[in-house]
């Protein structure tokens, strides 16, 4: 982890300055026990004991059979119910999803392996439980517990304690209580789990909910779109997988939402820009006001743009993650004020965008600096470990992608503004942008988002909050 001389921030710290300095919705955001905690019984019905039904069917396959499965869904049912401070009253019996209105009369929670069928959103609040088989490129696909459509408190007090129970471990042992040691971890491995269910609850309102009801009824996909190949977006693999944090991330929200992901995936990042086709040549300069081609087709740019006037005026962006310009250099050499960068030598890659911002930066700051030119990135790492350089200049999110191979580095700051990275919606579409902004913050507090960051980046994300914004803090003297 590169941090070093950066002045550590809690995670809730961290949060709530990302969202200072980005003009998001700043949520505290605190990591799950490994037990559930207790929290006060939900509104929505009195009393202090649930009523749970627990599904008998069969069992994904590689979980037991029916009556083990029952066995260890009770155990999970108990502990979330000690999660919500409840007693749960635990029945076993038949689960028709064609009559859940019919369940709901003798229960409070419904609970097994159920998959998000047709209408079953409709007739119930679908809260994420346990990654099921799924198929590539998405992955292990999800089933969930019911709570009543007019329990989202409810809803919302068990997908914490759901989460919780994932992890904590709390779940897998208790399907290896009754299964045998390591009969989670071999499910896990079979269907390709890697520890993210790659889904959300939201608690919806009216017009959200109104909007996702309209999407289903014209055919239940969200249409999305992200650059193909991008370096942490969407890489596809060779055994028809794919690698990315946004790719991830659109994968999770279509799975909140019930909805089947209709990804779209130039190769071209100007696709995302055309206007009848074409890309404005003085793009970025003008102050255009239009809607691009591909935006009129999608509900979305899942896709890592930088929060810029010009786009801003293209599209509505909710941002996801800051981003700055850092220094790397060796350990113990970081950098606190500008004056102190006068005669340092830069590794960079001749006439590079790099080099073009050192030059403007030293014009502007009055400090000399030296450069020594490299023939590749890695060249870059080499110069400055064998003291040909002081120091390189990069993103931030492209030093967290290499944070495994740079242990020996240090990071310093490069005195230059904070930067939103935001996914971007059609400028009047304003209740799905209230969606999406609903479901960053969902998925940070619940832990989601920074699990599928670390997946890419391999930079624990509060870590790399902490990281960009105590940068804000040095002097520049």
């Amino acid at each position: 982890m590169i941090l070093h001389r950066f002045r550590r921030y809690s995670l809730a710290a961290a949060i709530a300055l990302f969202f200072l300095c980005s003009c998001g919705d700043a949520r505290r955001a605190a990591p799950h026990p490994s037990a559930p905690t207790p929290s006060p019984p939900p509104t929505e019905f009195s009393g202090s004991r649930i009523r749970v039904l627990i599904a008998d069917a069969d069992a994904p396959r590689g979980l037991g059979r029916r009556s083990e499965a029952a066995a260890y869904l009770s155990v999970m049912a108990s502990t979330v119910a000690r999660g919500l401070g409840l007693d749960a009253d635990i029945v076993v019996g038949r689960f028709d999803g064609s009559h859940v209105a019919d369940a709901f009369v003798s229960s409070d929670l419904i609970v097994g392996f159920i998959p998000a069928a047709d209408g079953l959103a409709d007739a119930a609040l679908l809260v994420p439980f346990f990654p099921l088989p799924g198929r590539l490129p998405e992955g292990p696909a999800v089933s969930y517990w019911l709570c009543p459509p007019g329990a989202p408190k409810l809803a919302m007090e068990v997908a914490k304690a759901l989460s919780a129970g994932r992890e904590g471990g709390s779940f897998s042992n208790s399907v290896d209580a009754v299964l045998g040691e390591g009969s989670s971890e071999r499910y896990y491995a079979a269907i390709g789990y890697d520890g993210i269910l790659r889904a959300q609850y939201l608690p919806l309102g009216p017009e959200e909910r109104a909007w996702v009801d309209a999407r289903r009824a014209a055919g239940g996909a969200l249409r999305a779109a992200v650059r193909h190949g991008g370096v942490y977006a969407y890489v596809p693999q060779p055994d028809g997988s794919v690698k990315g944090f946004d790719f991830d991330l659109v994968v999770a929200l279509a799975a909140s939402l019930g909805l089947r992901l209709d990804l779209s995936t130039p190769k071209d990042v100007g696709s995302f820009f055309t206007r009848d086709g074409i890309v404005p040549p003085d793009l970025g300069t003008r102050d255009y006001n239009y809607t691009p081609d591909l935006l009129k087709k999608v509900d979305l740019y899942a896709n890592p743009m930088g929060v810029t006037p010009w786009r801003q005026r293209l599209m509505k962006m909710i941002t996801i993650y800051p981003v700055r310009n850092l220094l790397a250099g060796r350990k113990g050499e970081e950098l606190s004020s500008i004056a102190k960068l006068n005669g340092k030598r830069f590794a960079v890659i001749k006439d590079s965008v790099q080099q073009s911002t050192l030059q403007d930066f030293a014009e502007k700051n009055g400090v000399s600096l030296r450069f020594v030119y490299a023939a590749s990135e890695d060249e870059l790492f080499e110069l400055v470990r064998e003291r040909r350089a002081d120091y390189i200049l990069d993103g931030s999110v492209i030093f967290a992608l290499r944070s495994d191979e740079l242990r020996d580095f240090g990071l310093s700051p490069f005195f230059s503004d904070l930067q939103g990275v935001a996914w971007a919606v059609k400028k009047d579409d304003t209740v799905f942008a209230a969606i999406l902004q609903d479901f960053f913050n969902a998925s940070r507090d619940s832990g989601l988002l920074p699990a599928l960051w670390t997946k890419t980046f391999k930079m624990d994300f509060t870590a790399y909050i902490g990281a960009i914004t105590a940068a804000a803090e040095v002097g520049s003297n």
